[in-house]
């Protein structure tokens, strides 16, 4: 699929297998597998979905070496079938595995939240011994020695690398919140690293710095792409939200992360993260694609009449509904005194999908606030639970408690970081267990997500006394 976009400026071309990225080239889709990578028939069908469904690479999670061995098998199986699209390896905490990994993937993504660290001293690192740390020369020339190696290795093999921060991967005593200070500190992270690789001669980037709530992610990604600007670098642009959630809501933060920065032009690929399958998440960035800059206003005197934004849209399904739901509201954000939101869908057959993408529409954007906030990992082969089951488990218990946010997340990479913001959260701890947190406090582990929900509701019917 191509689509021309106003753009605000022409970014560096990247070479990412047969299907480069950046420059004159149309915006590039991508998804991530929910298989554990080991699984490789599992993983070669998913990616196989995700291609014929429209999607222009897959990332596969290399959280081990079992998994490097598997990517392989993977890369060969799917070029043998006619699949010859670009994977990207997604890399934590191991140089190791992101220099080995530059030999079978096209792209590899490293997170400067946690590159070259390890899971247990990523999350319970002191504010303080952190930044000795960091201040410390060893560190800087150890941090050098890992992105020497990769570049090397990506060199070799013309591998290009993504620079794919969230502001829920860093760790929890240096976030301050859902805030512009988070953003910064990991935009300096991002500046620092871009600088290292300049040095070592690699400029085969792409930037990405996201987050779990829309407007974050917005200004974040404006935030980074003034600083490429000021610096006059151009290197193209990844976006998306990286912990939407699933169905209507999980649909409805995407467009508010996404659609803003397709309109200002600076998207060069994207990725909408959904807790579903990966062929939603591409059938939905299509529509967001479509969407972009278009304004599908019931006609009236006024468009915002008696304080109601009034939509009529001829969509047919509900990834277009919400698609142009958002995109209208986007166009009309601007206006005051907005309080209520109606949608005329008449193609839609349930016309309550068109009452609960207006009222969902209006929580998320502020205007009011009906229920429960919750926020969940897309799921990937880090996960040991079924991210999708326990969402719903979670939304069906613990749906009508406004003002409360909940995050589900499927491991410690983004997981430490959501708990830090969120009123609730679990942690998927092992097969069919979590790990509970409150107010970002560990207070139970290894619990059912039954048992979760329970101790939830305790401790939400004591708040209410």
């Amino acid at each position: 699929m191509t689509l021309s976009l106003n753009r605000e400026r022409n970014s560096r071309e990247v070479v990412v297998g047969n299907t480069p990225l950046g420059g004159a080239h149309p915006i590039r889709i991508q998804s991530m597998a929910k298989t554990d990578t080991r699984d490789v028939p599992a993983t070669v069908q998913q990616c196989q979905q995700a291609f014929d469904t429209g999607a222009h690479y897959m990332r596969i999670s290399i959280p081990d070496t079992h998994s490097l061995k598997a990517l392989e098998k993977i890369k060969n199986k799917l070029v043998v079938s006619g699949y010859p699209q670009p994977l990207i390896a997604d890399i934590h905490y191991s140089s190791d595995l992101a220099e080995k990994a530059a030999g079978v993937a096209e792209k590899i993504r490293i997170n400067p939240a946690n590159f070259g660290s390890s899971p247990v001293r990523h999350a319970h690192y002191s504010k303080q011994n952190l930044s000795s740390q960091y201040a410390s020369g060893r560190a800087n020339e150890q941090l050098m020695d890992n992105l020497a190696a990769v570049t090397r290795a990506c060199k070799k093999h013309g591998t290009a690398i993504r620079l794919g921060g969230n502001t829920g991967s860093l760790r929890t005593d240096q976030r301050e919140g859902h805030s512009q200070r988070g953003s910064i500190h990991l935009i300096n992270k991002m500046s620092k690293y871009i600088d290292i690789m300049e040095e070592l001669d690699f400029r085969d980037i792409v930037i990405s710095i996201k987050a779990s709530h829309p407007a974050e992610t917005v200004e974040a990604s404006r935030l980074m792409y003034r600083t490429l600007q000021q610096s006059e670098k151009n290197y193209p642009l990844h976006i998306g939200v990286t912990e939407s959630g699933m169905g209507l809501s999980g649909r409805i933060s995407s467009a508010l992360g996404i659609l803003p920065l397709l309109q200002d032009g600076i998207a060069d690929t994207i990725r909408v993260s959904l807790t579903e399958k990966p062929v939603h998440e591409i059938a939905f960035a299509k529509h967001l694609l479509q969407s972009a800059g278009t304004r599908f206003l019931k006609t009236c005197k006024s468009e915002v009449c008696n304080n109601i934004l009034e939509m009529s849209t001829q969509a047919r399904d509900t990834d277009a509904l919400v698609s142009e739901a958002v995109s209208t509201f986007l166009a009309m954000a601007g206006k005051p005194n907005i309080h209520h939101i109606t949608i005329e869908a008449p193609n839609i057959t349930d016309q309550r999908v068109a009452e609960e993408v207006a009222l969902l529409l209006m929580e998320h954007t502020g205007i009011s606030s009906a229920g429960t906030r919750f926020i969940s990992c897309p799921a990937c082969a880090r996960t040991s639970t079924d991210m999708e089951e326990l969402c719903r488990v979670f939304r069906k218990e613990l749906a009508g408690f406004p003002g409360i946010t909940i995050a589900i997340m499927g491991c410690m990479v983004n997981g430490p970081g959501e708990m830090a913001v969120a009123d609730y959260g679990v942690i998927a701890s092992s097969k069919g267990k979590v790990n509970v947190f409150k107010s970002g406090r560990s207070i139970r582990n290894n619990a059912t997500a039954e048992e979760a929900v329970d101790l939830i509701k305790l401790s939400l019917s004591e708040k209410s006394r």
